[in-house]
């Protein structure tokens, strides 16, 4: 059977139409009157390194690349009264503020309708950690993004037991479960999955 909403988006995005369509309706910022940073760090990690393969283009290419990644930033951010989109994990400010730092790529935002659609029927909480929003779906970004952000928590106080929540389609993927059920320390995270429709 074909799902046709996947068709649909699949066609909107090798188009390119989809992002078109995105970018002009979701405004990415990184701070605002409701973002405030509770620790930040930055430091550049490629620093002199030294390229020279035999192959010039290579080189020119891994120098670029090496430049793009360059900076590494650690972050724990305090945003209030965001919704979670349930497919990407992406915190988004009323109207159509997207937050840049729960997105993994510049290319990805939420889908436009159902965030118009079910915002009036999403589940209030009173806070919560923003566990790794779409990142687990890749082994690298699990490790990177999800598991090894939770040290960052260390450097901030919040309160006892919060909740870490995580899109349901993130908790049930093989990488999460792995750590999630070798792991008591992981598994002992207060979980709160968030439903495709919430």
């Amino acid at each position: 059977m074909f799902d046709i909403k996947r068709i649909f988006r699949a066609v909107l995005w090798r188009t390119g139409l989809g992002e078109l369509i995105a970018k002009s309706f979701w405004k990415k910022v990184e701070t605002d009157d409701d973002i405030v940073f509770l620790y930040k760090n930055s430091k550049y990690v490629f620093n002199k390194i030294s390229i020279r393969f035999d192959f010039p283009e290579y080189n020119g290419y891994l120098l670029e690349d090496t430049n793009k990644w360059a900076k590494q930033e650690e972050f724990v951010l305090l945003v209030k009264d965001a919704f979670v989109e349930p497919e990407r994990g992406i915190a988004i400010k009323y109207p159509n503020k997207v937050i840049l730092q729960t997105t993994i790529i510049d290319s990805q935002f939420p889908y436009i309708l159902p965030y118009l659609l079910n915002r009036y029927n999403a589940v209030k909480i009173d806070s919560a950690v923003l566990y790794d929003g779409y990142a687990t779906k890749n082994y690298y970004h699990h490790l990177l993004n999800g598991v090894n952000s939770i040290h960052m928590l260390e450097k901030v106080d919040l309160p006892n037991n919060i909740p870490f929540l995580i899109t349901r389609s993130c908790f049930e993927h093989k990488y999460f479960q792995y750590l999630y059920r070798r792991s008591g320390k992981f598994r002992g995270l207060n979980w709160l999955v968030q439903e495709p429709d919430e």
